[in-house]
């Protein structure tokens, strides 16, 4: 008799220990998976942040009333359905006339183009140059597509084929580089082939 009691003792505090822990471990099991991302937010995130589309040897062009305005082609493209992106690396940009004929040339490391609007962002290493020999290089410019419009908040240098050079921020100019401006201070330098009033007469300054 005294046997069997024992015995029930042993499995009724196996039992009770049993008991215990169950509890404490799903008690720290559900503190745990609380504490974890929804794997729908973390799923959105990666989403955005991947490419859907990668792309070697990219070319894209833009056309206005069935004409030619731009092309683009780059070494390598990502495009981000998500964010309506594309990026590209190694780029060569060609702006045309209304003759279908280029006027200027791009060279940048990189650059974005809003795939609805068309505008791009180019940035590191930019360097521009039309047919006349006028030239201009800094770290970011945007084009802005609908009024056919390059500008840069950062430092800009501008150089003309007859050596007139000056540096300055706030810039902004036509695809072609005819139509100057800068809304800041600029410094620059002449050379003794420089011609100041032919050269000032294309480039503006706000006072």
């Amino acid at each position: 008799m005294k046997r069997k009691i024992f015995i029930g003792l042993v499995l009724s505090i196996g039992i009770a220990f049993g008991l215990f822990f169950w509890l404490r471990f799903s008690e720290n099991t559900e503190n745990t998976v609380s504490n974890i991302p929804s794997q729908k937010s973390l799923s959105e995130e990666a989403r955005e942040n991947l490419a859907n589309i990668n792309i070697e040897d990219f070319k894209t062009l833009s056309y206005k009333k069935d004409l030619l305005t731009w092309k683009l082609v780059s070494k390598k493209a990502a495009v981000y359905e998500e964010k309506n992106l594309t990026k590209v690396l190694s780029v060569d940009l060609i702006f045309f006339n209304e003759d279908q004929e280029p006027t200027s040339f791009v060279l940048t490391d990189e650059a974005v183009i809003e795939n609805d609007t068309r505008n791009i962002t180019m940035k590191k290493n930019v360097r521009i140059k039309n047919t006349k020999g006028t030239s201009i290089k800094g770290q970011l410019f945007y084009w802005n597509n609908n009024l056919e419009q390059l500008s840069s908040e950062k430092e800009v240098e501008l150089t003309k084929s007859n050596g007139f050079k000056i540096v300055g921020t706030g810039f902004s100019t036509d695809k072609n580089l005819e139509s100057i401006h800068f809304d800041s201070q600029v410094s620059g330098t002449l050379n003794a082939e420089s011609d100041l009033e032919e050269d000032f007469f294309n480039v503006e300054f706000d006072k």
